[in-house]
């Protein structure tokens, strides 16, 4: 059982109808800007103007979000770590230690020697979070929205919330309660950041999912607004609090088949799998249909007391910068995109077309 980190119960020191009715001014000001278009050459104050916005909500809101609930010290999330590994114990075939690392957070540390190929964890897929498991409990109008059911990134992370909104009763508790508090995705990417990045196409990928979960805050607080509901126990929908279950999902998915039909996949987050930190290597990480689990092997030799690494599969330095919130030293995956434009005046034009597709380059 799970018991909630105690905290001082603060109130915002606006009424909460008053941050209510800010909250829809700003998110309807921010579907406005969303929906305009992005002059290429002036990114960074389309990044600014936005970011004033977003500023504005995260402090309106901070005294009613529920990530501020959320463990903060080192200390208190190894607890929480600890109790999950108590309850999934057997999901472990080889004795290993959380530990934080000099600079990538906690990770999985060997307790015993691991040789290479050998399995370290088998977990069952009934411990896995997706939103099949848990949008049955959305209020109808949310479960019928057509952006919910068409992209599981947002149905996850939406579920994300509905659990911690739950605290203590929910099944997935102790693993909510040991994930960081921030990231460092592209939601929490700086004017400064954003700055550093202009003139590379990295720049217009992160503007690009900057906007887009905006949007996405705005349209989900404005339908629930509407609607009178909101997700579980949740009091209210805070930017921040979205920020952090994108952050979580973008950073912590995978995708393997439903268990209950295997020809599907299905987005997920899985619970101790994801504790494993990131080396370039080759993928160790297999779903066994017929018993339902998913299994991790040492992708090399782990002796006692050496950090268990995985690969996380086939990702650009600069998916790994923006999804991810790190870039690795070495990635034999890293590759720039160039953009080679042909004129349609160009007699030539159908002979290099075909020349570019023949070598392996697409149209946009």
């Amino acid at each position: 059982m799970c018991t909630q980190m105690p905290r001082k119960n603060k109130h915002a020191s606006l009424p909460k109808t008053s941050v209510q009715l800010r909250t829809k001014d700003l998110c309807e000001e921010l579907l406005r800007m969303c929906s305009s278009s992005i002059d290429p050459a002036d990114g960074l104050t389309y990044f600014k103007n936005m970011q004033v916005i977003t500023t504005e909500l995260s402090i309106l809101q901070k005294d009613i979000c529920m990530i501020r609930n959320l463990p903060k010290s080192d200390f208190e999330r190894q607890k929480f770590l600890l109790k999950l590994k108590s309850r999934l114990g057997t999901c472990f075939l080889k004795s290993i230690d959380f530990r934080q690392t000099d600079d990538s957070g906690f990770g999985v540390f060997s307790a015993e020697d691991i040789q290479a190929q050998e399995c370290v964890l088998r977990i069952s897929m009934e411990h896995i979070l997706s939103a099949q498991s848990v949008i049955a409990y959305f209020p109808p109008t949310l479960r019928a929205d057509p952006l919910l059911r068409g992209m599981e990134n947002i149905a996850l992370s939406l579920s994300l919330l509905h659990e911690l909104s739950l605290g203590e009763k929910s099944m997935w508790c102790d693993y909510l309660y040991s994930l960081p508090t921030s990231y460092t995705t592209v939601m929490y990417l700086s004017a400064e950041h954003m700055e550093l990045l202009s003139g590379f196409p990295i720049a217009g990928m992160a503007l690009n999912a900057f906007r887009s979960i905006c949007r996405q805050y705005a349209y989900f607080f404005l339908l629930l607004e509407k609607t009178k509901t909101l997700l579980g126990n949740m009091k209210f929908f805070c930017f921040s609090d979205y920020c952090w279950a994108v952050s979580v999902v973008m950073s912590r998915n995978n995708r393997v088949p439903d268990p209950d039909c295997p020809e599907k996949e299905i987005l997920c987050l899985i619970p101790l799998w994801d504790m494993i930190n990131h080396r370039a290597g080759r993928v160790t990480t297999d779903v066994k249909i017929e018993t339902k689990t998913i299994e991790f092997s040492a992708m090399e030799a782990c002796p006692l007391s050496s950090e268990i690494f995985m690969d996380y599969g086939c990702r650009t330095s600069a998916e790994f910068l923006l999804y991810c919130g790190f870039v690795p030293p070495f990635n034999p995956h890293h590759r720039t995109p160039l953009i080679l434009s042909l004129s349609k005046f160009d007699k030539l034009l159908e002979l290099r077309t075909g020349l570019l597709c023949r070598l392996g380059y697409t149209s946009v």
